[in-house]
């Protein structure tokens, strides 16, 4: 039975983030921004170092459920509020509206490819202290 909250196995020291790069102290608070697909929202559980691995002040953009066309309304809404539960327990905390809608706005071409974000992302932030 492949369903359910299946990460339990993977988390912790062990798991395989933990042993490509969270759990490398070298790379210990390295990172200045992360993204974390809807298929991996698991991974925002505190037991996989990601928040660890993110700078104080870091970005973190988390692929909500909205696009997730299998879902109804109220099991997106369950999937984003899991999102949020996980996100703070490890941690993170929610951006402040004028920093979202400042990274929501499209810059103007520069020729180099950004992150695109989009109203499926749920952003959050680290604390600027750790």
């Amino acid at each position: 039975s492949g369903s359910g909250s299946g990460s339990a196995g993977n988390a912790g020291p062990n798991s395989l983030l933990a042993k490509l790069l969270t759990g490398k102290p070298r790379l210990r608070a390295s990172f200045a921004a992360a993204s974390v697909g809807h298929r991996h929202v698991h991974l925002l559980a505190e037991t996989h170092g990601l928040r660890q691995a993110c700078r104080p002040g870091a970005l973190l953009a988390v692929e909500s459920g909205r696009y997730m066309l299998q879902l109804k309304k109220e099991q997106v809404e369950a999937f984003n509020a899991k999102i949020l539960e996980l996100a703070t327990t490890a941690g993170w905390v929610a951006a402040e509206a004028e920093l979202e809608t400042k990274l929501r706005t499209p810059a103007p071409h520069s020729g180099s490819s950004g992150m695109a974000l989009t109203e499926a992302h749920l952003l959050f932030q680290a604390p600027q202290s750790a």
